[in-house]
């Protein structure tokens, strides 16, 4: 079964806090601590229950040096997270790890300067491909039979990917566990790492 209903408004937090953290308790003090706790849910299963009780401190997100974000794992159990900068740092594809962060490790899961860098190589591919696809268009003579190049380009969704984390508390997903997509998750969330 897909837990894929949003429990609770979008939490944001201001440029001016550098560290957040996301707990399992019920009292939030103040504007840089989201815990999972205080979140009411008619619809909650038994197990995502149990999984909230083994959330604890859960997780804190430092950005340092204004670029990178490190995650620091202060939950008695581990965080799974999908990160794209983790996959450049492991040399695999995007999307192909859900990363096991253990407790007490602390690890750096984002960089501006990758983000940006897979941005232009992105835009670069996709201007390669617009241009193979006009010279497969044109006829050798010059003309291109009246038809315009089609030009495609990289997206706010492309961005997103990027500059998206997923992780989920406990029970982790993928190829090795049981739940192939996070939804199947108990406990999941989206963090989105915009820098305004």
């Amino acid at each position: 079964m897909l837990n894929d209903v949003q429990v609770g408004e979008t939490f944001r937090v201001s440029s001016h806090y550098d560290t957040v953290t996301i707990d399992g308790f019920v009292d939030p003090a103040g504007n840089d601590r989201f815990c999972l706790g205080q979140l009411s849910n008619v619809h909650r299963k038994d197990k995502s229950e149990d999984v909230r009780m083994h959330i604890g401190k859960g997780m804190k997100l430092k950005i340092v040096n204004g670029s990178d974000v490190w995650l620091t794992n202060e939950s008695e159990n581990a965080i799974f997270v999908y990160s794209s900068f983790l996959d450049y740092m492991e040399q695999k594809k995007p999307g192909q790890l859900v990363h096991k962060i253990h407790p007490e490790c602390q690890i750096k899961v984002f960089s501006l300067d990758h983000c940006d860098r897979e941005m232009e190589t992105q835009v670069k591919a996709t201007q390669q491909t617009s241009m193979e696809t006009f010279r497969s268009i044109n006829d050798g003579t010059g003309r291109n039979n009246g038809m315009p190049p089609s030009y495609t380009s990289v997206g706010v969704d492309d961005l997103r990917r990027l500059c998206m984390l997923r992780a989920s508390f406990v029970k982790g997903w993928g190829p090795e566990y049981n739940r192939r997509t996070i939804k199947e998750c108990p406990c999941y969330g989206y963090i989105m790492l915009l820098y305004l």
